[in-house]
């Protein structure tokens, strides 16, 4: 049984810095038992499903920060309705239920960094889909869509190609990530007074 927030102790109930570097610490740890036994199915069978772990639950980390600006009135940006539909993945219908949406991965990843870009007032998308980073990312999907519903014992497994392809899907969106939140926190930081700027880069200095 998954585990539970712990209120009591005053658990929040996504604690979003913490799955962030649970998810992470796995990712990596994947990758470095599978260079210890490179020829293993099994620990690349590991690294792909944690590779995705990690994608899914940074997309929904994402959509949590753009959620709770927008109800703390942060951004003046409004949200259209599709853009509601789009975060909490579910439509109201005619009758007023909930229905949920199955948004496709490379769907949900791309409109979140778009969004993000909206509502946050930023100049660039930081997630770049042009390039041969994003066509590895789809060659990996297809290969954690086999292992997750396989067919065949071919589908599970995992070639040479395949973990490269996840490694460099890792990498790419980890990248999109970092490079997104830093640009939100550097906007921020243009809000701020001067001396309060000055201040908090000095600091920064001293921390690097």
């Amino acid at each position: 049984m998954a585990s539970s927030p712990n209120t009591s102790k005053g658990e929040g109930f996504v604690r979003t810095y913490d799955l962030l570097t649970a998810i992470i610490e796995d990712a990596n740890k994947a990758f470095e038992l599978l260079a210890s036994d490179q020829e293993s199915q099994f620990l690349r069978r590991i690294a792909i499903r944690n590779v995705f772990t990690y994608i899914e639950a940074s997309v929904q980390i994402i959509k949590f920060e753009i959620k709770s600006d927008v109800r703390k009135n942060r951004y003046k940006k409004a949200l259209s309705e599709k853009d509601v539909e789009f975060l909490n993945e579910e439509r109201i219908k005619s009758d007023g239920t909930k229905e949920g949406i199955m948004i496709q991965i490379q769907d949900n990843l791309k409109g979140t960094f778009k969004l993000a870009k909206k509502i946050w007032g930023l100049n660039i998308n930081y997630l770049d889909c042009s390039g041969k980073q994003y066509r590895y990312f789809l060659k990996a999907k297809h290969t954690r869509n086999k292992l997750t519903h396989p067919r065949t014992f071919y589908d599970i497994e995992i070639t040479d190609d395949d973990v490269s392809y996840a490694a460099v899907a890792f990498q790419w969106t980890k990248d999109g990530f970092i490079k997104l939140f830093e640009a939100k926190v550097s906007k921020i930081l243009e809000t701020l007074p001067k001396q309060v700027q000055t201040a908090i880069k000095k600091r920064q200095k001293e921390l690097d």
